[in-house]
Order: structure tokens, then C-alpha cells, then sequence
């Protein structure tokens, strides 16, 4: 059964802290500021997923739920104008304890994200363990939710900031790169920005 109060919970975080201001963040506006016009647009998609309680869930059942919805977000409304830039899907999970989420969605996040990106779609991560920090305060972790959760939407050009990044391996980070700039590289005002810029300079340094 669908539980009423796991949409509520991830609802209230979205709403209450996402879309809003916080002082950690280091930066004036939203804290994620996809969020509002997600919102605003009603293109925010939420989803429980349960699990049989008499069978083992393996990660892999999880890596391929997750690569079912990116197959199917292209499909959902809106599926044209400005406002299919602010889609987004939450897949709550309240059947993955939380000593289980640093494999089960830290370790899919990492495994779905190159296809992810090669898609122009980011996948992030949320659980009350997440260690990821915010980029201006390293001591604030936004991502840490009450509930195990996985999220996907379009990218944006100031996702590169989550591609290009050190703890990636070279070959990754070069794939990541090259997924950018197909998706941002030739369009009229996003190749403008300077991270279309920037992740030009990136890749040649690959090269």
C-alpha cells in the first residue's frame, strides 16, 4: 500500500527546506533553486516504492527501477515548452533502512548517473547519512532527508559543477564533459554561460 505519510514527509522537505532560503547555504535564494518553478509549474513527480517483505532487494533491483524511470521521464507532462525544463521525479524509499543507504542509494546514484548524464538528466541521492556538502559551506549537508529517496530531472548549465569534479576518474569526467556540452554546447543561450565555457577549457585539459 501507498503511504500517505511518506509523500507528506518528502513534501514538507521539499517544500519547506529545498524551496526556501537557509542562512548555511552561502549564497542568497532557494536552496535548490530548481525547486520553485518545479513547483510553481506543478511538473514535480513523486513516487513510494515498497518492496516485497518476503524477498531480498539486491542493489541491482534498485539500479534497474531507477533506469526505468529515466527511460519513461522523457514520456511524462509536460512534454514540450519551457516548463518541461523544471520536471522532476522523487522515488521515496521507506523500505531501505538507513545502514543499507550508503549501497543502496549512494552506490545506484553512482552507477545510474553516466547514463543519467548522457541523457542531459541528473540523479541525486537523499538520506539522513548523505555526507555530501553544500559547494559554498562544507559544512552543510542539504541532501539529507528523513526518508531514503532518489531524484532525477533535467540537467541545468550549473550542473557542472557536480561533473567536473575531482574524485571522479579522468575517463569519467571526460565522458561527463563530453554529455554537457551535447546537451549545452550548441544551444543559442545556454552555449553563452560561462560553465558551457568552462567545461570547453575542462575537456581540452583531458584531452
Amino acid at each position: 500500500a501507498l503511504g500517505p505519510n511518506e509523500y507528506q514527509t518528502i513534501l514538507c522537505y521539499v517544500k519547506n527546506f529545498l524551496a526556501k532560503a537557509h542562512p548555511a547555504v552561502g549564497r542568497s535564494g532557494p536552496v535548490c533553486p530548481f525547486v520553485p518553478k518545479s513547483l510553481r509549474k506543478d511538473c514535480l513527480y513523486t513516487g513510494v516504492v515498497r518492496f516485497p517483505k518476503d524477498r531480498v532487494i539486491t542493489k541491482d533491483h534498485v539500479v534497474d527501477l531507477v533506469r526505468r524511470y529515466a527511460s519513461i521521464f522523457d514520456t511524462l507532462e509536460p512534454t514540450k515548452g519551457r516548463a518541461r525544463q523544471f520536471k522532476a521525479i522523487v522515488l521515496i524509499f521507506p523500505d531501505i533502512a538507513l545502514k543499507d543507504a550508503h549501497e543502496m542509494i549512494d552506490g545506484v546514484q553512482r552507477y545510474v548517473k553516466p547514463d543519467f548524464v548522457s541523457r542531459g538528466l541528473m540523479v541525486g541521492e537523499f538520506h539522513l547519512r548523505n555526507n555530501t556538502s553544500g559547494l559554498r559551506n562544507k559544512k552543510f549537508y542539504p541532501l539529507r532527508t528523513p526518508i531514503p529517496c532518489i531524484a532525477m530531472r533535467h540537467m541545468v548549465p550549473t550542473d557542472l559543477a557536480f561533473l567536473d569534479v575531482d574524485q571522479y576518474e579522468p575517463a569519467l569526467r571526460k565522458k561527463f564533459l563530453q554529455s554537457f556540452l551535447e546537451v549545452f554546447g550548441e544551444d543559442k543561450v545556454a552555449k553563452k554561460k560561462p560553465e558551457v565555457k568552462m567545461a570547453r577549457a575542462a575537456l581540452e585539459k583531458l584531452k
